[in-house]
């Protein structure tokens, strides 16, 4: 597992939707574990927004990654 490296803790910029989010440097994040639904299906938009309340107001995040998937890391966040 890769965890988060040195330094400041990255920051979360962007939520795409219940699952993935974009980190302020630039990288994609999809979580670990997690199926929620997509933007267009039933409770997509609650999921994104929910995320988003957990992780955009949060001044750093701490990141597990245990592989990647369709360009996207995949991780645990702490």
């Amino acid at each position: 597992a890769q965890g988060t490296p040195p330094g400041p803790a990255p920051r979360v910029c962007a939520v795409h939707d219940g699952d993935s989010f974009t980190l302020c440097d630039g990288r994609k994040i999809r979580l670990w574990g997690v199926d929620a639904p997509e933007l267009g299906q039933l409770g997509g938009a609650d999921a994104r927004d929910y995320l988003g309340g957990l992780l955009l107001r949060r001044d750093g995040i701490g990141l597990d990654c245990v592989g990647s998937s369709y360009k996207r890391a995949v991780c645990r966040v702490t």
